[in-house]
């Protein structure tokens, strides 16, 4: 067995399981001191373990009690746990699985076999139940995400393995619409906290996107699945009821839309499972169509989108109509998990998303010492396109070499910091870098790695991976695998493709493009607006620090070569205007004028 060291883990959880590290009866540690008294009676602390259900590492875990703060469970050490989901909702599919045998039991079916499939990823993975003569039924309960093409697969191959087959979905699925479209209702499940366990409740989810819930054991079993109280009390078949439109949900790709001029709708609202989100009125545009206005949920915990910048939707998000939209309003909502800001104002694939410029106000003063603040991301030097043309040739050197490339150390070849870019960014970059999918076309970005970390896939991989199609849900081991695949394949098709013609050829090209890069207008202007952020900041660069920005070597350019770009920056000379080229110093200066300004302003004239 291997052992690890002390690594003085802290880790608290606030679910485990009780008997041994394989058990599947879960238990939640309530959060008030009082009621962790009550919960401990007839229990030892020693009878608590980080299951293997849960994703844990099977250790045991000790209750902790807490009278300022949440009681919870605490690792012994020594102990290395890589369990990821540890809040109060992380061992619900074990409750839900339990809940459904007890069920089961009173209905009659005592020979209930349970299956949690990817037990510890996010949400819970799924709870299969087998039950009846040869166990030919089954319940599926969906807890993770699955997509469009996952989901109808499954179900075909279950429904060829038994006779019944019963579907209910967690709040996180992203799939009960689907459902209802397919059987005109959806069984919904869901976890709440009551006392020292977490309670299962089922609903019944309509074509009007309303939900009726009730206790699992308020419902009942048929043929046709689940059956809640709201089920039973719907009228006869034989009445005539108001035919309701089918909703209809499109999944949307990750990165392919942007939004701007979002503005909070004052009114609560929430999901269909219950969630609480905020509603949002903003102008939206699809690539490669025209920009509208539409309302975009987003969770009731999520920053609110400033309606100054260009945000994109990075998550899993889904397109409804607006049934009941007057006719001067939007008539498309958007369901998104979650939407991050773009750095720059404008972007050349939504085109037609202009975000409007804030109020100007009158700011205090700012001493002359302030910084420019280092949570606002810089516009990329050599602008979006460019960058992501660097990025593809710089992996393709990579691939060559067979080797892998540090994020800090790329992300320097475009002229731009790893502090300029936010993680964020650094997805969609990589994304980006990578589109379109095509079979047998590598992943470039799996040659990405951070820096002062082992040859393993990056901490974002798989969120690059999630945006250029597979699973947003893969397990540890399967992003490991798609990365030793699309790393091995990007090395055979760069070998298999390179000659020593070609290699030569390559780089005569790059010396080619160094030379253009630093000798056209477009370098003068990257480094006036790289200068006038420096301005803003009330601070001064370095040349060598100004020009490797650019993505070029200081050590290219000559001592003329400086001075004519430097002057270019201020040119043409406007006595009332400040020169920008007044905030570039050399290596070790600490304060006066630089050695060559005195050059750049007889160059100026």
């Amino acid at each position: 067995m291997t052992s690890f060291p002390d690594e003085g883990d802290t880790r608290k959880v606030q679910t485990a399981v009780i008997g041994r590290a394989g058990s599947d009866v879960p238990v939640f540690l309530p959060y008030d001191h009082d009621d962790f008294d009550t919960f401990m009676q007839g229990r030892t602390r020693h009878d608590f373990y980080c299951g293997v259900l849960l994703g844990g590492c099977g250790k045991k875990l000790t209750p902790k009690r807490y009278t300022g703060k949440k009681c919870h469970y605490a690792h012994r050490p020594p102990v290395h746990c890589r369990r990821t989901e540890t809040g109060e909702a992380s061992a619900d599919h074990l409750y839900i699985g339990q809940a459904l045998r007890r069920w089961l039991l009173r209905q009659g079916y005592q020979d209930a076999d349970i299956t949690y499939l990817d037990p510890g990823s996010v949400h819970g993975g799924a709870v299969e139940v087998r039950f009846g003569q040869g166990r030919s039924r089954l319940i599926r309960v969906q807890l993770a995400r699955l997509s469009l093409r996952e989901w109808q697969e499954t179900r075909e191959r279950l429904a060829d393995r038994h006779t019944h087959v019963h579907w209910a979905y967690g709040p996180y699925c992203g799939l009960s619409h689907n459902e209802v479209d397919a059987a005109g209702h959806a069984i919904r499940i869901s976890c709440r906290t009551q006392g020292n366990t977490r309670e299962v409740y089922v609903g019944a989810q309509y074509s009007d996107n309303s939900l009726a819930w009730s206790a699992l054991t308020e419902c009942r079993l048929s043929n046709e699945g689940v059956i809640t109280p709201s089920l039973d009390a719907e009228p006869p078949a034989s009445s005539t009821p108001v035919p309701a439109p089918t909703p209809v949900a499109f999944p949307l790709a990750p990165g392919t839309i942007a939004f701007t001029a979002a503005t909070e709708l004052p009114a609560s609202h929430t999901d269909p499972d219950g969630t609480a989100v905020r509603l949002y009125e903003a102008d939206l545009q699809p690539l490669g169509s025209a920009a509208i206005r539409a309302r975009i949920t987003l969770p009731h915990a999520h920053p609110a989108p400033s309606p100054h910048q260009l945000h994109i939707i990075y998550s899993s998000a889904h397109l409804l109509p607006l049934t009941e939209a007057p006719p001067s309003g939007p008539a498309w909502l958007i369901r998104a998990d979650g939407a991050s800001p773009l750095p720059q104002q404008t972007d050349s694939r939504w085109p037609d998303l202009r975000p409007a410029s804030p109020r100007p106000e009158s700011p205090p003063a700012t001493p002359a010492t302030t910084e420019p603040a280092a949570s606002t991301p810089s516009p990329l030097p050599l602008g979006e396109a460019e960058t992501i043309r660097v990025f593809r040739s710089r992996l393709g050197i990579v691939a060559r070499a067979r080797g892998l490339i540090n994020w800090e150390t790329l992300i320097s070849h475009a002229g731009a910091a790893p502090g300029d870019v936010t993680p964020d960014e650094r997805v969609r970059l990589l994304i980006e870098v990578d589109h379109p999918r095509a079979d047998g076309k590598p992943v470039l970005s799996a040659l990405v790695k951070p820096a002062h970390t082992p040859e393993a896939p990056a901490p974002y991989f798989a969120e690059v991976l999630a945006g250029l199609g597979w699973r947003s849900d893969l397990s540890e081991a399967k992003v490991a695998e798609v990365w030793e695949r699309e790393r091995r394949t990007a090395y055979a098709l760069a070998q298999n493709a390179l000659t020593p013609e070609l290699q030569q050829s390559l780089n005569t090209s790059l010396k080619e493009s160094a030379t253009r890069l630093w000798n056209d207008a477009q370098l003068v202007g990257r480094i006036r607006a790289h200068l006038n952020q420096v301005a803003n900041g009330r601070s001064r660069i370095k040349w060598r620090t100004l020009i490797n920005r650019q993505g070029i070597s200081h050590s290219t350019l000559s001592a003329k070569d400086q001075v004519r770009l430097l002057a270019a920056v201020d040119k043409p000379y406007v006595p009332s205007r400040g020169l920008l080229s007044a905030l570039v110093k050399a290596d070790r200066q600490d304060s006066g004028p630089a050695p060559f300004f005195g050059d750049v302003l007889a160059e100026l004239g």
